[in-house]
């Protein structure tokens, strides 16, 4: 079940907004204020941030502001709900680094469908990382392999050197036997 966090000025809003996303299995989260969101994103890190632009104290800009700053919070997709419908604040929204941006009054299946269009991006983005994650996890392994079989090897080489050395008769006695003599010692290692 993803969570959603909203945040809302106007109660009756909130609580409509609230009663769309319960009906749909969303868990929701609400703030009445961008401060109060900051602090419930930072102890409760939800999926998705729907936000009014026009608020008291912290308004939405602050408040994007706030989450893009924050290490922890910085990639949770944010959302703009807004009365203002001209295309410049549409625009300053989502350079400012809001996901999507849902002119009020909306229709349930407005804000449901931008709700499931990010977190789809999300869950793709995710599924993204996770096959990098297991790509280098393989990587890693095999070079494991690599690195125990060349191990190995050496322990073998090392293991016939050794033997070879014991085998073969020293110089010293070699010179005594054959005075005018010359080895040709070349090991395959």
């Amino acid at each position: 079940m993803s969570t959603v966090l909203v945040i809302e000025e106007e109660k009756v809003l909130r609580e409509t907004i609230t009663e769309i996303l319960n009906l749909s299995n969303y868990e929701v989260i609400l703030a009445k204020s961008g401060q109060e969101g900051v602090q419930k994103a930072k102890k409760n890190y939800p999926d998705l941030v729907l936000c009014d632009v026009i608020m008291s104290f912290m308004d939405g800009i602050e408040t994007l502001s706030a989450f893009r700053s924050s290490p922890e919070l910085k990639n949770i997709p944010f959302v703009f709900l807004s009365g203002m419908s001209k295309m410049s604040d549409f625009r300053k929204g989502m350079n400012l680094g809001a996901e999507d941006y849902l002119i009020k009054p909306f229709e349930p299946s407005e804000l449901l469908n931008v709700i499931e269009a990010q977190l789809d991006k999300l869950n793709y983005k995710e599924s993204k990382e996770l096959v990098k994650l297991n790509r280098d996890k393989t990587v890693l392994k095999l070079q494991q392999q690599v690195d125990m079989m060349k191990l190995k090897w050496q322990s073998c080489i090392k293991s016939a050197s050794q033997i070879q050395n014991l085998i073969l008769p020293k110089q010293n006695e070699i010179e005594k036997l054959f005075p005018d003599h010359f080895n040709y010692y070349n090991p395959k290692y």
